[in-house]
């Protein structure tokens, strides 16, 4: 008797569950508000954020070539005394 009363709970569960998934499918997933809040808290399009990371990666990419072109000179090291390892 106790193991049919489980059952039965957890299938009231799923279908409550599945039911309030099929509302949420119906309805569009979200509410305007919602996203009218997520835009004024500053979400952006998914180009303009492309955008941002392009132009990020383009400001790595001229330090790189910078930092690269240091490393093609002459590079000169000097080491002044002996270094204890122990330490």
């Amino acid at each position: 008797m106790r193991h049919s009363r489980t059952i039965h709970a957890l299938l009231a569960t799923c279908a409550v569950l599945l039911a309030m998934n099929l509302a949420v499918a119906l309805t569009g997933g979200h509410t305007p508000e919602l996203v009218q809040t997520a835009r004024a808290q500053g979400a952006t399009n998914a180009a303009q954020q492309r955008e941002q990371m392009v132009a990020q990666l383009k400001a790595i990419s001229s330090k790189v070539d910078a930092l690269s072109a240091k490393l093609d000179g002459t590079l000169t090291v000097r080491v002044e005394g002996p270094v204890d390892v122990n330490d």
